[in-house]
This record gives C-alpha cells, sequence and structure tokens, in this order.
C-alpha cells in the first residue's frame, strides 16, 4: 500500500480543499481503493468472476461480462473506502489489480451541493464553486517512468525518472454549515409539505455582503449527481429570474421616499380592494379604504403601490439599477443570470404601476436578498461574497476577500425608515407568521402569479419573504422563495414561516450568530377581565401569591409564561433566578423555556 500511495502522489495531484467559514469540510479529497483487470491475463473469467463477486458484492454475470472484453484495462469496481485485503488475496488471481485513486467527498452532501458543486469521474468540477475555481483547485499532476513486465510486475531499474504532483489550493468560503443546513433542511420541509415545485433559501451578513447560506431545493448527492440531472442541478438562487410581486415594493417605496413624493403618514385611498388604472385592473386581498404609507407596505397594498408607482414614474428604473436589478451580482457561480429590467424607452402606459407592485420585471433571489441588504446595511449595497480567502499548498494566502461596497442606494434616514415599515410587517401586517419573541424582526412578504402560456395563472404562484434581523441594527438578512406552493400560496404563510423556524433552530446553537438573550421576559399587557378590570387597575391581594411547592423537579427554569409579572419574579427569586424584564403586565414569553 506504501508503494502504491507513493506512486498516486507522484501521478495525481490532490485536489484542494473547500472549507466554510470556521474552517469545517465542505469538499476534501480522499484515498479509494478500485479493482482493474486485464482480461486478455485472466485465466478462468467463470470462477474469477464468481470470486470477485462474493467480495465486491456485485452481479456475478456483470463482473464476468467485463472479464471477457477484449481490452488491456477494465475496472471491476472503482473508487471504494472499504479494504480487500481482509476478503480478499488479488495476488492469487491473475490479471486482476489493485489501483489506489483519489475520491472527492461532500460531507454536508446535498444541502451545500449547488453552492459547492462536484466532479465528475475525471476529477473535474462540473457546478458551484468546483466548477468555477477549477484551475486553483485541481493542482497539478505529476508522472512517473516505470517498467513493466509480461506479468505486469514492476522491473526495478536505475534511473527511475519522475515529477512529483502539486496539489491544489484549498478554498474557504463565507457560507456558516450550521445556518446552511439548517436553512437547507427547513426549506426542504416546507416546499414537501407544500408540495410545491422548488424553492430557495439565502441568508447574507448585510454588513460585509457575505453569503453566510444559499441552498436550492430540488437538490442532488454530489458524490452520485449525473450532469444529465439538469433540473436538480440547477442552482435557482442565481440561474432563475422571476417575477417578485410584493417584494419589489421595497423598491417603489425607496423610490417615492427618496424623491419626497410620500411621507410614512400620507394618506392614500386603497378603492375597497379594486381599481382600474391604465388600462389595468388592480386588486388588493382585503378591501381597505384609507391608509397611511406605513399601512399600505404592511398590509400590502397593491392600489396603493401602483398609485405611488405612476406617481414614481421613470425613477422606479433608476432606484432599480442602483439597487443592483438588471445585471449580475457578481457572486462568481456558474450560469448567474442578470434578470430582467427593462429602460423606460420600452416601457407602455401601464409599466410604471404594474412594476410598482412586482411585474413586468425579473430578478434572481440573490439579487433581491442584496437589495435588502442595503436597506439592512443603512443604504449602502454591498458587492455578495462567497469565497472567503484561497490559500496554496505552501499555507501562503493568495486572495482574501474585504467587504465592496458597490454604492449608496439612499440615505441612512430613508433605510431606517424602511425599517420601521419592515417592523410593521411583522407585528401588524402580512408577516406575522414569521415573528419571533425573542428578537425584533421586520420584514416583506410576496404572492405573485406566475406567467403561463402567455397568460397569468390563478393557481400558480411564487410565494416569497425577506426578513431581517433585529430590524434596528440588522445581522442577518434571510430570503426564502416557495415556486407553486399547494394550499397555502401567499408569501404570509408559505415563505414567511421559514425564516422564523430557521431563526429558532439556530438561535438554539452555542455561539449562533443570532440568539436569544437568555435572560429575558417578554410581557403583554392583560386583556380586560369579566368585571372589567384594565391593566392598570389592581385586586387588593399585595401579598406575594402561594406557589405549588415542586415548580421544577429537575432545577431547570420554571413554567413562568400566564403569570403576572409581580408572581413571575417572585417564582424566579425562590429558585434562586433574576430576569430582565421587557413590558408590563402578564409573562408572554421566556427564554430559555422551561
Amino acid at each position: 500500500t506504501d508503494s502504491l500511495l507513493q506512486l498516486l502522489a507522484h501521478q495525481q495531484a490532490q485536489r484542494g480543499g473547500i472549507r466554510d467559514r470556521d474552517g469545517n469540510d465542505l469538499a476534501v479529497t480522499v484515498y479509494n481503493q478500485s479493482v482493474v483487470a486485464d482480461p486478455t491475463m485472466v485465466k478462468d473469467p467463470k470462477v474469477t468472476a464468481r470470486v470477485l463477486a462474493a467480495a465486491l458484492d456485485l452481479p456475478v454475470a456483470q463482473v464476468e461480462q467485463k472479464l471477457r472484453l477484449r481490452r488491456r484495462e477494465v475496472y471491476i469496481h472503482r473508487k471504494f473506502t472499504p479494504s480487500l485485503e481482509r476478503s480478499l488475496d488479488l495476488s492469487s488471481l491473475p490479471g486482476i489489480f489493485e489501483r489506489l485513486e483519489l475520491k472527492r467527498v461532500y460531507p454536508c452532501g446535498q444541502y451545500a451541493a449547488h453552492v459547492v458543486g462536484f466532479v465528475d469521474h475525471e476529477g473535474i468540477g462540473q457546478a458551484g464553486v468546483e466548477k468555477e475555481y477549477e484551475s486553483l483547485l485541481r493542482g497539478r499532476p505529476g508522472w512517473i517512468t516505470q517498467l513493466r513486465d509480461g506479468n505486469g510486475d514492476v522491473i526495478q531499474v536505475l534511473g527511475k525518472h519522475h515529477k512529483p504532483s502539486r496539489p491544489g489550493c484549498d478554498v474557504t468560503l463565507t457560507i456558516d454549515s450550521a445556518l446552511q443546513d439548517v436553512g437547507a433542511s427547513e426549506l426542504e420541509k416546507q416546499a414537501r409539505a407544500l408540495n410545491a415545485k422548488g424553492g430557495v433559501f439565502i441568508a447574507v451578513d448585510p454588513r460585509t455582503g457575505e453569503v453566510l447560506a444559499m441552498a436550492s431545493w430540488p437538490t442532488f448527492d454530489p458524490e452520485r449527481m449525473k450532469v444529465e440531472d439538469k433540473v436538480a442541478l440547477r442552482n435557482r438562487a442565481v440561474t432563475d429570474p422571476y417575477e417578485p410581486g410584493s417584494t419589489f415594493k421595497l423598491v417603489t417605496a425607496v423610490t417615492a421616499l427618496r424623491e419626497k413624493l410620500v411621507e410614512p403618514g400620507t394618506p392614500i385611498f386603497c378603492e375597497m380592494g379594486r381599481c382600474s388604472m391604465d388600462g389595468a385592473v388592480f386588486t388588493d386581498h382585503h378591501p381597505y379604504g384609507t391608509l397611511t404609507f406605513q399601512d399600505c407596505f404592511a398590509h400590502s397594498s397593491n392600489i396603493a403601490f401602483a398609485k405611488v408607482g405612476k406617481r414614481c414614474g421613470e425613477a422606479l428604473y433608476g432606484t432599480a439599477r442602483d439597487f443592483g436589478l438588471g445585471v449580475p451580482t457578481g457572486i462568481g457561480l456558474p450560469g448567474e443570470s442578470s434578470g430582467i429590467l427593462h429602460p423606460p424607452r420600452r416601457w407602455s402606459g401601464r409599466t410604471a404601476p404594474t412594476m410598482a407592485i412586482g411585474y413586468e420585471v425579473m430578478v434572481t433571489p440573490l439579487q433581491l436578498a442584496m437589495a435588502y441588504a442595503a436597506v439592512a446595511n443603512d443604504g449602502v449595497l454591498m458587492r455578495p461574497q462567497l469565497v472567503k480567502s484561497i490559500t496554496d499548498t505552501d499555507g501562503r494566502v493568495v486572495f482574501q476577500s474585504r467587504p465592496e461596497p458597490v454604492r449608496r442606494v439612499m440615505e441612512p434616514s430613508v433605510a431606517r425608515t424602511i425599517r420601521q415599515f419592515m417592523r410593521r410587517v411583522m407585528t401588524d401586517g402580512t408577516g406575522k407568521s414569521a415573528d419571533l419573541e425573542w428578537v425584533e424582526a421586520g420584514g416583506k412578504t410576496g404572492t405573485a402569479e406566475k406567467l403561463v402560456g402567455g397568460q397569468y395563472s390563478g393557481n400558480k404562484h411564487y410565494a416569497s419573504f425577506v426578513g431581517i434581523a433585529p430590524y434596528d441594527a440588522p445581522e442577518i438578512v434571510c430570503m426564502i422563495l416557495i415556486d407553486e406552493p399547494q394550499g397555502s400560496t401567499f408569501g404570509g404563510s408559505a415563505a414567511a414561516p421559514v425564516f422564523k423556524e430557521v431563526l429558532e433552530s439556530v438561535g438554539r446553537l452555542r455561539d449562533a450568530r443570532l440568539s436569544p438573550d437568555y435572560k429575558t421576559m417578554l410581557v403583554a399587557a392583560p386583556p380586560l377581565d369579566p368585571i372589567g378590570l384594565g391593566p392598570g387597575d389592581v385586586e387588593a391581594d399585595e401579598a406575594r401569591p402561594e406557589l405549588p411547592q415542586m415548580l421544577s423537579p429537575d432545577g431547570g427554569v420554571p413554567e413562568l409564561r400566564g403569570q403576572p409579572l409581580r408572581q413571575a419574579l417572585w417564582t424566579l427569586q425562590i429558585h434562586g433566578m433574576q430576569a430582565t424584564v421587557s413590558g408590563t403586565g402578564v409573562v408572554v414569553g421566556q427564554d430559555p423555556l422551561p
């Protein structure tokens, strides 16, 4: 085995590794065994096939067929891990040889497949980072000259000629493996539950532009991938533009505010749910009368935003371009689309109000995520970063990423106003299902009918949601897209829950990027009781409440939810605990849970 390893080291270059931001392996090369036959040297194909098939757990007929081929070399079984030495002595089988080869292994499996990519049977990158950075990862193969006799044995001669191989560079990504795994699994769970056609999950650090997670569904196993499987191979986050619907109202709101066409409190009449404008009919899911502009954003009124979009006119195009729409983001992944953003000279009379609600424009999920990241970053658009560093075989850093601002899209005051709008979406609007108890998040939902055969379909939709947390000083932006969800088609019900589940799950992990303050209780004012006592009224029982004898038998945190604040604090006191309180009245949430 040692001699085989030496021979392999001379010939095949060790492909560079791909790691996440914390040094965890995403793609690594290992030594594997292969069994090779020279059919011209096999004395008894039938007996040899029976022995090999039993040892390798292969069909006898398949092995015998290979042994009867008119070739000098044929693979019987390639790149498997278990050693044959315990079960088979190859020296007893003429014409059968063992060969060590390099095999690519992907520890994160299908959850990071679209970002990392895969290699073909020749070890050449075919998708994702494996393809984009092929020239750096593959290294430089070497060679060695040997003489063999008629039995295939090496003849030891003086003056062997060789040139050792040189390993490829190691690539470290900005991906957070924990967030990637949770995001991909929650996306798959929701997509399957809704019998959806596909989906995307993206997480970004808005301050640096670093992509923390990027998952598409359906996905594939990178160790068993076939290039012909085009559907599973697509990284929808960058390759598939779509009409975004209401999540595009971000562009309209920013345009209107920075052009000073409206203010957050500007009243807009929403026509009670139906309105004709420039030959197009606009409808809302609920009949609204007059709402403030901020409430129009929270409740996602198409009619209100169509009216505002008409006032914005061609300025919508300028804002969209400032957000980076209509051009590739430059993330450095194969097949990135630029989306579609028509210049004003190609607009019809109704383009402005239609574009204002997310139609007649196409974006990729990554473009939209970066646009919201600009709002989270006080108005500065960052270029997305996927590769954090590249290191050569001698340990020298040949590339180190740095945050790269693209441009300022809006003033910080406008960005803060939009984030306040997004907070209202979570507390009073269409994103209530995504709100969290332990962090004040913001978001925007989107539901768009799909264009099918030149007509917008009433039963095929894109459901989407973009969330930021915390809304006042964002550390993370998440974009979720569900393609053709069944049963639950709205962004608030189909896509938004993924945001909540991901942040809840990741928040429980040690050293999580964003996690609850485990000393905080959330308190809400109690409703009026049957005799009319309000939250300011106090009943005449100032004495300490009576408590059960065993609130926490295992020494853990007691149940506090539903208790008046005074009682909850006393409960903690007798258990030797303290808490930071947010609000007054009755405890509605606690961290940690009982």
